[in-house]
């Protein structure tokens, strides 16, 4: 996986987790399960440049 794309990956899932805090803050159930839903999104966009990351380092 070339680095920018883990770059832009990691940034989404940045901008995702910043997203869900907002929701889930709101006193509605409603906000509160969209916010947990896009930190499951942001995790799922994670793993994969997580993994790489730490094979680079391991190497």
């Amino acid at each position: 996986m070339p680095t920018l794309q883990v770059i832009l990956r990691i940034l989404v899932a940045i901008v995702l987790l910043t997203v869900a805090v907002g929701f889930i803050d709101r006193p509605s159930n409603l906000y509160v399960a969209a916010g947990l839903t896009l930190v499951v999104v942001a995790v799922w966009i994670l793993i994969k440049p997580v993994k790489h990351l730490f094979r680079n380092i391991l190497k």
